[in-house]
């Protein structure tokens, strides 16, 4: 028998310009940050093109462990934060450190491979394989487009959705003890 006390709850999924806006967000807190590690280690990077590759890792590794923590304990981003959207699974519950890696995966193969193409391919190979990837990318991106809940690939890797917070806040006052755990 059919439970009916149980009401469907539908979240408010988010759209490709707010995640933009929490994308633009997010780069206007990190690029400074990155800007004063550069400065301070400038003389180091400068010496050879392996310390400035080893800088790139050292850079994109942090960039990973920022966006994994920030998704997995407060359900985004600061960007995500300050535009009022969260990242969350197929249970309304935030993501879990597995889930925010899977979500990664497509801008961390972008970024290996494009830099590995810069380094190691001629001029009109990487700038080929340069137009490759972003069409990846713009790949990735522009389902969001075309399902009803607003899913990129990345989410349908990571099992994940992006939806506004004050529908998840709702959702979670709709919830029963039972549905929580």
């Amino acid at each position: 028998m059919e439970n009916t006390d149980r009401q469907e709850f539908e979240f408010d999924y988010v759209g490709f310009g707010t995640r933009i806006g929490a994308a633009i967000v997010d780069i206007l807190i990190i690029v400074p940050i990155v800007l004063i590690i550069v400065f301070m280690f400038k003389d180091i990077i400068i010496q050879s093109k392996e310390y400035s590759i080893f800088f790139r890792i050292i850079i994109n590794i942090l960039l990973v462990i920022y966006k994994i923590f920030f998704n997995v304990r407060y359900g985004g981003t600061p960007g995500k934060l300050a535009t009022k959207i969260r990242i969350i699974n197929d249970r309304g519950c935030y993501i879990t450190v597995d889930k925010a890696f899977l979500r990664l995966l497509p801008s961390l193969f972008y970024t290996v491979v494009s830099a590995s193409a810069k380094h190691s391919v001629g001029n009109d190979m990487g700038i080929g394989l340069s137009l490759l990837l972003d069409l990846i990318i713009i790949f990735d991106v522009s389902f969001i487009a075309f399902n009803d809940k607003k899913r990129a690939l990345h989410d349908y890797l990571a099992g994940s959705y992006v939806v506004t917070n004050e529908s998840l806040l709702r959702r979670q006052g709709s919830k029963s003890k039972d549905d929580i755990y």
